[in-house]
């Protein structure tokens, strides 16, 4: 889909017979406040819009019957969800949807400013997403030391069923993230 939308230089034209690559994107660290809580988020972008000047990010989905309200019901609780979060995390300005067919083909783009997502939304809004971060971060915060030296992991875990998080530590290097240069220069 990138290589429809997106071309290599500023001015340059999209080449649709070039081979796409999902390694190509913008790699964009952002600063995010929620109340007490900073927050440096890491998120890669599929472009930027020099005419527009924000970065824009490429998402397809399957069709939505614009008449089936259940399942555009479904696409605003899930997927809609999804995108703005990601989104406004990662500062990322706009969406453009790419609607697929059965088939793949993809027969409809639509332009989405992230920060209308909430407004077509029925089943969740902006305030409720970043009040449940709030609360989230500062449980973290009594779980974690400020300070820890030690090579444990902690892992959080949404459990769908319950709708709980779990919390634990590991010291399985499967799970282990940071390089040991970082590590032991702490």
């Amino acid at each position: 889909m990138l290589q429809y939308l997106t071309a290599d230089e500023a001015d340059g034209k999209p080449k649709p017979d070039r081979q796409c690559n999902k390694k190509e994107e913008f790699d964009v660290v952002s600063k995010l406040e929620v109340n007490d809580h900073v927050l440096a988020y890491y998120y890669g972008v599929d472009a930027y819009d020099k005419d527009a000047n924000c970065y824009v990010d490429i998402k397809t989905c399957k069709h939505v019957p614009e008449h089936d309200e259940r399942k555009l019901r479904i696409f605003q609780r899930h997927k809609l969800l999804k995108w703005w979060a990601q989104c406004q995390l990662g500062a990322v300005s706009e969406v453009v949807g790419c609607y697929r067919d059965d088939s793949g083909i993809v027969t409809r783009l639509k332009r989405m400013p992230t920060r209308e997502m909430p407004n077509s939304a029925r089943e969740w809004s902006a305030n409720v997403c970043y009040n449940f971060l709030d609360q989230f971060l500062t449980w973290v915060k009594q779980r974690i030391p400020a300070v820890d030296a030690d090579t444990r992991v902690h892992v959080f875990e949404y459990v769908p069923q319950s709708k709980i998080v779990r919390y634990s530590q590991t010291r399985d290097e499967a799970k282990m993230f940071l390089p040991d240069w970082y590590v032991d220069s702490q």
